[in-house]
């Protein structure tokens, strides 16, 4: 067993095919940390503009008080001239704020402009618990985004951690679940807590939000596990290898799964240190202590009283890791078990991966706690928006990596079967 694993291995070592897919992957993951650079240098530059505007703006001020001033002096009007060195005074202190925090920005060193931002929020939360006027250009952000805006804010300040860079001078909001606005506010709210950022982690972190190891492992699917398929097809007229070896076909089944889930395996740690090596080295590694948002399930079945009543946690990117890659990996057995499962029947690598993409799509919109499909989407599972957005508590860890596991170990099986069933008929 253990020769056919290794003849099998290195079969697929062997294919210039399959390095050349590799090596377009790992240079498109090249490329689109270029894409980060570029969109957080320009986050970063707009707000260091913004800064100058505000700065030229104050300037102006100084300049139409000093006229005023004048004025004032030609009536002789102390109380008048009193009150514009107030103003002349109150606008000095604003525009000394703001080239501080300016220059705090350029260096990196965020400490007062987060706690600021902190002290600000926390006067709306004591003031009044329904935070109405706390609004966001023409309309309110509801109290749970401030809540944990704040406390994000807070434990940033605590633990000496740099945040995600976004487009904005003052608070850096933290997008939740119950974000509710129209447009157009709604698009400026999503350009204002966009974030980026080129340091390794967190660009890592990034990534995973957006469906990357899903993605990533469905690729390598398509890369390491169409041994079947490449055989079939009868366009390249092979030799069909498996019908013809002398021992029981089931063992070459079990090698050609083991050997192609482990290239699979080692694939998706090349893709996700990749990334991370490639920021790291750009910048900076992070901080594996910055804060994920977790949400604690609704309280009531009314959304609106759940944006003051309901609670939160954050936990640590090393927490969030941990479950993402563990979550991964079972998600990997169902997605690599479903792509030989329809191998068996494609004689096309392409079709194969298609239908097992198709089938992962149409499963993500089956709302069920038991479909594992919807355990595909990593950070929703993690921080359980999952429960938010399907109104089910019943979604959870626990139950996603149970299913993923279970449905992916049940698909494999029955592959074995039609595999070996398939065999005895030829």
């Amino acid at each position: 067993m253990k020769t056919l694993f290794l003849f099998e291995f290195k079969k697929l070592l062997k294919q210039k095919t399959i390095w050349f897919l590799v090596a377009v992957t790992l240079i498109a993951i090249i490329v689109l940390y270029g894409f980060q650079m570029v969109m957080t240098a320009t986050t970063r530059q707009q707000v260091l503009d913004h800064f100058d505007w505000i700065i030229h703006s104050t300037l102006l001020n100084v300049e139409d008080l000093a006229i005023e001033s004048e004025l004032a002096i030609e009536a002789d009007d102390d109380a008048w001239i009193e009150e514009i060195k107030m103003r002349e005074d109150l606008i000095q202190q604003a525009n000394e704020r703001q080239l501080s925090a300016k220059k705090a920005y350029q260096s990196e060193e965020f400490e007062q402009i987060l706690q600021d931002q902190a002290d600000s929020l926390k006067s709306y939360i004591e003031a009044n618990k329904s935070l109405e006027g706390q609004t966001f250009h023409d309309q309110y952000i509801n109290n749970f985004t401030l809540r944990a805006t704040y406390e994000e804010l807070q434990y940033l300040v605590e633990n000496q951690i740099a945040p995600f860079v976004q487009k904005t001078t003052s608070t850096m909001y933290l997008a939740t679940a119950y974000d509710d606005f129209t447009e157009p506010t709604k698009e400026l709210w999503e350009e204002t807590t966009s974030r980026y950022s080129t340091k390794g982690v967190y660009y890592l972190y990034q990534l995973i939000q957006n469906l990357y190891l899903p993605a990533v492992i469905l690729i390598g699917c398509f890369i390491f596990g169409n041994t079947f398929s490449s055989e079939l097809q009868k366009k390249t007229q092979k030799i069909r290898f498996h019908q013809v070896l002398p021992f029981d076909q089931g063992r070459l089944l079990i090698a050609k799964f083991s050997a192609g889930y482990l290239a699979l395996f080692l694939y998706v740690i090349v893709m996700i240190a990749l990334p991370l090596i490639v920021a790291t080295v750009v910048d900076h590694f992070g901080s594996l202590d910055y804060p994920v948002l977790v949400y604690d399930g609704y309280t009531t079945d009314v959304m609106a009283d759940n944006q003051n009543l309901d609670t939160f946690h954050f936990i640590t990117l090393k927490t969030y890791f941990s479950k993402a890659f563990l979550l991964a990996f079972t998600s990997s057995l169902l997605i690599y078990g479903l792509y030989y499962f329809f191998s068996q029947w494609s004689r096309e690598p392409i079709l194969t991966a298609l239908l097992t993409g198709i089938t992962c799509y149409l499963g993500l919109l089956i709302q069920n706690p038991y479909n594992p499909f919807q355990y595909l989407k990593i950070d929703q599972v993690i921080t359980k928006e999952i429960q938010l957005q399907t109104w089910n508590t019943a979604f959870n860890y626990t139950t996603g990596i149970l299913t993923t596991f279970i449905v992916g170990l049940l698909v494999i099986l029955v592959s074995y079967k039609l595999f070996k069933r398939q065999s005895n008929l030829q």
